[in-house]
């Protein structure tokens, strides 16, 4: 039960996905959601191999999205920097 209250905190965390719809950055929602997809595949099977069962699979999901949302946001970053020069 714990482990889906953070969904709620990670759904939050997901706006900036928004952001890179809304801009048109396809390259950057497809690396982010990859990224994401294979990291829940690789502990999803690492979990299953371990003996986790369902608890392995759910933090497999919580630990993808979490790896999606910290993508978006370094591509968000990069691309605020590729437009307005090095933050000082």
């Amino acid at each position: 039960m714990c482990l889906m209250l953070l969904g709620l905190a990670l759904h939050a965390l997901g706006l900036p996905y928004s952001l890179l719809v809304a801009t048109g950055k396809i390259a950057g929602q497809n690396i982010s959601v990859y990224a994401g997809l294979a990291t829940f595949v690789c502990l999803a099977l690492l979990s299953l191999r371990v003996g986790w069962g369902i608890y392995g699979i759910v933090g497999a999901s919580l630990l993808g999205r979490t790896m999606r949302i910290a993508i978006t946001y370094m591509l968000i970053y990069h691309y605020r920097e590729v437009k307005e020069g090095p933050a000082l």
